[in-house]
């Protein structure tokens, strides 16, 4: 069985791409009294956090991530960021 390789041009067509699990994890969040995190919040978690040091992610693995991503690690990602632009 082949695998269908799915490549994108560019990481803005990728995040377009995956928005919608982006705005279901939203949701999610904002279930749970967490109205202040973005789909761009939770995006730049995944970029800085958890995908830092891979390589060639599959788009199912990014979907995957970013549904199952841990809400305490994203809360605290945005409020420290929250916090060093506070600083500047």
């Amino acid at each position: 069985m082949n695998k269908e390789v799915i490549e994108f041009k560019n990481i803005k067509e990728l995040y377009k791409r995956v928005s919608p699990a982006l705005y279901s994890k939203c949701l999610e969040l904002r279930q749970l009294g967490m109205k202040h995190i973005t789909g761009k919040d939770i995006w730049l978690y995944l970029i800085d956090e958890e995908w830092k040091d891979k390589k060639e992610l599959e788009l199912s693995d990014v979907v995957s991530d970013i549904l199952f991503a841990d809400k305490d690690k994203i809360d605290e990602y945005v409020s420290n960021k929250i916090l060093e632009e506070k600083e500047k």
